[in-house]
């Protein structure tokens, strides 16, 4: 009886664990066509970040762009590193666009906004 007991408490345990699988896979959902986007943002004098889009995933109404971001300054690469863009929609078919907690805005974030704007507008038409 206790082997009975056990066995159904590891099926269902098995079991929970591939719903959930499933359910990871249904609400993160890789979208194609990036086909190696990239901007280029002034930071100053000789000083220039260079965004390359590497993935782009959804997740309900959350799109999260992942960069690889490269600084140079006098054309000399200073600093590589990843940098995520969350473009959150909205009820009215926009949507906000957040690096890390901060909320973009072109008063804010100047150029950079406006890339990120043309990448949003862009994402929201792709098939995922």
């Amino acid at each position: 009886m206790k082997l009975i007991l056990i066995l159904i408490a590891l099926l269902s345990i098995g079991c929970k664990h591939k719903i959930d699988n499933n359910q990871h896979s249904e609400n993160e959902i890789l979208m194609e066509g990036t086909n190696n986007k990239s901007f280029v943002i002034s930071c100053g004098s000789g000083c220039a970040l260079v965004y390359n889009l590497k993935q782009i995933k959804k997740k309900s109404k959350l799109i999260i762009a992942e960069f690889d971001v490269t600084q140079y300054i006098n054309e000399k690469v200073t600093d590589n590193y990843p940098d995520k863009v969350k473009y959150l929609l909205t009820d009215n078919e926009g949507y906000e666009i957040y690096i890390g907690d901060n909320l973009v805005t072109e008063n804010s974030y100047g150029q950079l906004y406006l890339n990120l704007k043309i990448i949003g507008n862009e994402t929201q038409s792709m098939n995922p």
